[in-house]
């Protein structure tokens, strides 16, 4: 019999534990939503953006959002889920399209998304870019259209440390970092980023900026 309580008594504290790990890691990401909410609502304030707030109930609640408006149509910023970390990614598009696929990333497996084996011959000038990503793209020549030596270098220069990738597909520009960003001036570097690789691919193919 004593076992038995025993047995029972290390059920219920194992639940409770579980329970217990389970609403804090619940308050941690309901204080992290919060605070980006919070940041990002005074970013597309300050920025005459349009700021979308989180909507639904747990566990089904969404993240906040920012998009440009009327007056910045093609930008968004957003956030995605790798694991339980949070990455930020900002995005604009171009006025014209062009059919072609980029990934540059410090993460090679991004590049197999592409279709193509990863390259890590683009930019080995010294900038440092070559070491820190792999490169894919369709055609293959697009890569070195889109990855000018400013590109390259401002790359180089958005990377502090951990995870970053730029994407471009179907006139689509992205670039996603590590963590939820509340840093204003970080979001507009990015910003700035993602429009000089926009800038870059369209006057490349139609000479004219994006």
């Amino acid at each position: 019999m004593g076992l038995e309580i025993f047995a029972v008594l290390l059920a219920a504290l194992s639940v409770a534990l579980v329970l217990g790990g389970f609403v804090v890691s619940f308050a941690l990401k309901e204080r992290e939503r919060d605070d980006l909410a919070a940041a990002w609502r005074a970013y597309a304030s300050a920025r005459a953006m349009r700021f979308t707030e989180p909507a639904g109930e747990w566990p089904h609640r969404t993240m906040p959002e920012v998009d440009g408006g009327d007056g910045r149509p093609g930008f968004a910023l957003s956030t995605s889920r790798a694991g339980g970390a949070l990455r930020t990614r900002v995005c604009v598009r171009t006025r014209e399209t062009v059919l072609a696929h980029l990934v540059a990333s410090t993460d090679a497996r991004d590049a197999a998304d592409v279709g193509v084996p990863a390259r890590r011959d683009v930019g080995a000038d010294g900038s440092g870019f070559a070491a820190a990503y792999a490169v894919a793209a369709t055609p293959e020549v697009f890569a070195e259209r889109a990855l000018s030596a400013d590109v390259r270098r401002a790359l180089v220069a958005f990377r502090t440390s951990g995870y970053v990738k730029l994407e471009h597909d179907r006139g689509e520009v992205s670039v996603v970092w590590d963590g939820a960003e509340t840093n204003a001036a970080r979001l507009d570097e990015a910003t700035r980023l993602a429009e000089m690789i926009a800038d870059t691919i369209v006057a490349a193919h139609f000479g004219r900026a994006a």
